[in-house]
């Protein structure tokens, strides 16, 4: 506001400012949300989640080595990461992510996500995302095992 302002208007402003905050406040504390999805790619190398086709796995794994006339590289291969991870998986960053969602884990943009399982397979992690602790004592296979830990969900529920 000017000096000009008058001191009336000032507060007129503040009190309706004030007042569509707590509108707004009031409005989302009375919303529940009924449904949460979590996504999990297993298997999946944040390098190609984030950096799109890996060229270097694409040259070791061609035969004549020539990766640039294979199909695979006409396909998926672009000049940026942002491009090529979206070539790759066009649903999960051209739809699912501009729109809903939010990724953790890219360590280039210092988003580092570390499980500390040692198992480094499966259920153990799936574990630990649900439960937010490593149970390698417990939890030693894939084998369908009941886990004995409450979970976030159950939490949230």
């Amino acid at each position: 506001m000017t000096k000009k302002t008058p001191f009336k208007l000032t507060k007129c402003l503040a009190a309706l400012t004030a007042s569509l905050l707590l509108f707004n406040n009031s409005l989302a504390a009375n919303s529940k949300t009924e449904n949460l999805i979590l996504i999990t790619l297993d298997g999946l190398r944040h390098q190609e989640l984030f950096g799109g086709l890996d060229f270097e796995i694409l040259k070791a794994t061609t035969k004549d080595g020539k990766p640039e006339a294979t199909k695979t590289y006409k396909q998926f291969w672009d000049e940026t990461p942002m491009a090529r991870r979206e070539k790759l998986m066009p649903f999960f960053w051209s739809e699912w992510m501009r729109r809903h969602g939010s990724v953790a884990g890219n360590p280039k943009k210092s988003s580092s996500v570390r499980l500390a399982n040692r198992l480094l397979f499966s259920y153990p992690g799936y574990s630990e995302i649900l439960t937010g602790q490593a149970r390698d004592d417990l939890i030693t296979s894939n084998n369908k095992v009941l886990n004995p830990n409450p979970t976030v969900l159950e939490f949230l529920r």
